[in-house]
C-alpha cells in the first residue's frame, strides 16, 4: 500500500507538538497515518476541517483552533495498532474481539503522541475524541464537563463525517439524514451546541471536500 503523507497539512501553520518534539516527531507521525487506506486519511482531514470550522464559529482563539485542527488530523492515530482482520472487514455487525479493538484505539493513539511529547491538549482530543455526554463512550466512560471541550468539537465532527461517507461496511446517509441523526444525538451523546453550530455552517457552506 502507497504510503500518503499529510506532514503538508499537519505543519500548515508551522505548529509545533511541543518545545522537545522535532520535525521528524511529525514526520513519524505523517507515515503511520499513511500506512492506512485512502479513506482513513481523507476522513481525518475532512475531520479536521469541519471541528476547525465549528471553533471558529463559537469564537475560540487562534491557539485553540490550531490545536483543534492537529487533534482531527490525529484522532485516529491509534487505528494503526488495528489487526488485519479489523482494517479489512465489510460487515456492519463486529465480532467481540474488534469491538475491544476499535475501543482501544484512542488510548492507544494518546500513548504514541505522548511517547513522543506532543502538546498535551492534543493528546487529550485523541484520548477522549469517542467519549459521550452521558458517559456511553469509550475508553474511560467520561461524562460531560470530564471531557475536554476540543475533544467534545472532534467528536461532533467524527460523527458526522462517518455518517456522509462511504465506508466498507455502510453506505454514506444523504445530508439531511445525517442532520437529523446528528441532532437526535445532541444532548445525550454529544453536545448540542456544537452540533447545532456544525449544522448551521452545513447549511450554509455544504459539505467538506
Amino acid at each position: 500500500m502507497n504510503s500518503i503523507s499529510i506532514y503538508p497539512l499537519l505543519s500548515e501553520h508551522a505548529w509545533p507538538p511541543s518545545h522537545d518534539s522535532s520535525i521528524s516527531d511529525l514526520a513519524t507521525i505523517s507515515v503511520m497515518l499513511g500506512c492506512q487506506d485512502a479513506y482513513t486519511l481523507g476522513h481525518a482531514c475532512r475531520v479536521s476541517a469541519y471541528a476547525r470550522r465549528i471553533a471558529q464559529r463559537i469564537g475560540l482563539s487562534a491557539e485553540s483552533t490550531e490545536t483543534i485542527r492537529i487533534g482531527g488530523l490525529l484522532h485516529d492515530i491509534g487505528k494503526v495498532a488495528f489487526s488485519p482482520e479489523l482494517l479489512n472487514n465489510t460487515q456492519e455487525r463486529l465480532s467481540d474481539a474488534m469491538r475491544s479493538e476499535i475501543k482501544r484505539h484512542p488510548e492507544i493513539g494518546g500513548d504514541f503522541l505522548d511517547a513522543i511529547h506532543v502538546a498535551q491538549p492534543v493528546i487529550d482530543c485523541v484520548r477522549y475524541h469517542h467519549e459521550r455526554l452521558d458517559g456511553s463512550g469509550y475508553p474511560y466512560g467520561l461524562k460531560a464537563d470530564q471531557i475536554p471541550l476540543p475533544a467534545s468539537i472532534i467528536s461532533v465532527a467524527d460523527c458526522f463525517d462517518a455518517l456522509t461517507t462511504d465506508r466498507s461496511y455502510q453506505k454514506k446517509r444523504t445530508t439531511a439524514e445525517a442532520l437529523a441523526i446528528l441532532e437526535r444525538l445532541g444532548g445525550d451523546h454529544l453536545p448540542p451546541e456544537f452540533v447545532s453550530e456544525l449544522i448551521a455552517d452545513v447549511r450554509e457552506n455544504g459539505l467538506q471536500d
